[in-house]
């Protein structure tokens, strides 16, 4: 048995952090095409500068819908957003969920809720992956979004003018429900994404918003 310890670390053993772990082997002069996802594979977006665009542009377009003008002194905290967060219709909440199913902590708004409170809600502490119910931010573009819908629900529940009721808010005789605030806020993602001007600030100004890898286009080169 050959003594590992003694292979080169650049020839036969490579160190860890340059190795690549592959369940099949794949012989790449077959291959004609490659594709990349550009979004945080070529382009690797420095944060959190990308996230306060995002955010800024998301909450001006649903002011420019009609939500309320102080919207506009939200600014993006980038400390309170996760990955991987559900997003509950029916109680307006925001979840950290394990594999399980079992709610690990929960926010309204902005305001974390006691273990008490979330028994009440959720018995158990456990919710079902319901699609009609629940949405799930596995993206790294739903950071800005996941803080802005806490933050306008944390709006509405602390405005003396809005009364929080069980499907959501009430002005007037105008019903904002959780599930209205959540798509309004979707659609308005959608919107900067697809149409607005998110594509066209991040190429003006590709030094604030982007990381430059020399080592990308050799890679490219290389393939």
């Amino acid at each position: 048995m050959s003594d590992l310890s003694s292979l080169s670390p650049t020839t036969e053993k490579r160190i860890p952090i340059k190795r690549i772990f592959v369940n099949r082997s794949l012989s790449l002069d077959k291959i004609k095409f490659y594709g990349f996802d550009m979004d945080y594979t070529l382009a690797e977006y420095k944060s959190p500068n990308y996230e306060k665009l995002g955010f800024n542009l998301i909450r001006d377009y649903l002011i420019e819908l009609g939500y309320p003008p102080e919207l506009g002194k939200l600014e993006y905290k980038a400390e309170f957003p996760i990955r991987g967060l559900w997003w509950d219709n029916t109680h307006g909440n925001l979840l950290k969920v394990d594999g399980f199913g079992n709610v690990l902590f929960c926010c309204h708004g902005l305001r974390f809720l006691k273990a008490e409170e979330i028994a009440v809600l959720y018995p158990n502490k456990f919710i079902a992956l319901d699609e009609k119910r629940i949405f799930v931010y596995n993206t790294l573009f739903n950071l800005p979004e996941i803080y802005l819908l806490a933050a306008i629900i944390d709006y509405f529940a602390k405005h003396p003018e809005y009364k929080e009721v069980k499907e959501g808010f009430k002005w007037k005789d105008l019903l904002m429900s959780y599930t209205s605030i959540f798509q309004d806020v979707r659609n308005a993602v959608d919107y900067v994404h697809m149409k607005g001007s998110l594509k066209d600030n991040t190429c003006e100004n590709l030094d604030k918003y982007i990381h430059q890898d020399d080592r990308l286009p050799q890679v490219l080169y290389n393939l």
